[in-house]
């Protein structure tokens, strides 16, 4: 049977060959062209339906816009793949930093100051290379100028139904949710609640959409923000300090007592404590912080008409 389709094969080869269809006639190109007319075409000229001349007329008709949507299609993969490596590039650092912290943690409190040291990665012949000088060497990847200057003015839309106009900015702009988050040194969640919306946007993401994208396009992206009524507020400046002095709500509900969540809301101003409850939360402070910085964290804590608890 295998001889049979052998010579089946054969037969059929020479009669492509004679009607001029031979598929290694041409050369063709890698991978699948973004131009249906050409792919179709070059399909065919494989499976031996058209011939070479046929296949040359189509290429030769369709060259100039094959060649501008190729360039567009390598100038997109090439952004992104920009993109992909400074995100690495940050995760990269922030896993040194974790590791270091880790050691630094082990020999604590004795023990030299602990630095962060780059990522190592073997490479061919068993050596071993710094990852963030191996993402430098790779951002040096470049396009053809001709391929370049096909198509500069490069955009990605986002076709999402229902998107928010921020999103399709920040989308034009070629920056991803997750660009913003690294950006803004927070988790791509986040970044995206407060891009749609959701969270009431901190005063540092303005600075934050400036670096990544200009001064221009930031603003509309932030104009594109959905203003939501019942967007969550960001966290108080009273939190901010606590954990600035290296305590968290947790840390305070174990000396009051109460739940980590209803200190929250105390330290958020959402929730009033009872008077019993509000000297309990002083002296807890105190007894964490310190009377000065006690004395502040209470002083920022906002003063609305919330209900009373605890």
């Amino acid at each position: 049977m295998a001889a049979i389709a052998e010579r089946f094969e054969d037969r059929l080869a020479e009669g492509r060959t004679e009607l001029g269809l031979a598929p290694a006639a041409l050369g063709l190109p890698p991978g699948s062209l973004p131009v249906d007319a050409v792919r179709g075409a070059i399909r065919g000229y494989q499976a031996g339906v058209i011939t070479g001349d046929r296949l040359i007329a189509i290429v030769d008709r369709h060259g100039e816009a094959l060649e501008r949507e190729i360039a567009r299609k390598a100038a997109q993969h090439l952004a992104e793949f920009q993109r992909m490596i400074d995100r690495a590039d940050v995760l990269a650092g922030y896993i040194s930093l974790r590791l270091a912290q880790l050691e630094w943690l082990k020999r604590f409190p004795t023990g030299p100051d602990q630095e962060a040291v780059p990522l190592r990665c073997p490479v061919g012949g068993g050596r071993a290379a710094e990852i963030p000088g191996m993402l430098a060497a790779m951002r040096e990847v470049e396009l053809p100028l001709r391929a370049v200057k096909l198509d500069p003015h490069l955009q990605r839309l986002d076709g999402r139904r229902g998107a928010a106009l921020s999103m399709a900015a920040l989308a034009d702009a070629g920056v991803s949710v997750t660009d913003v988050a690294l950006e803004l040194g927070c988790g791509r969640r986040k970044a995206w609640s407060l891009l749609n919306g959701r969270q009431r946007r901190p005063p540092e993401l303005q600075p934050c959409l400036e670096r990544l994208l200009g001064v221009d396009q930031a603003a509309v992206v932030l104009e594109g923000i959905p203003h939501l009524p019942r967007a969550r507020a960001p966290t108080s400046a009273a939190v901010e300090v606590l954990h600035a002095a290296g305590a968290t709500a947790g840390d305070v509900a174990e000396l009051v007592p109460a739940r980590p969540s209803t200190v929250s809301r105390w330290l958020r101003g959402t929730l009033r404590p009872s008077p019993k409850a509000a000297a309990a939360l002083a002296g807890a402070l105190e007894r964490l912080l310190g009377e000065a910085t006690a004395v502040r964290v209470l002083e920022l804590i906002p003063s609305r008409n919330g209900r009373r608890g605890g």
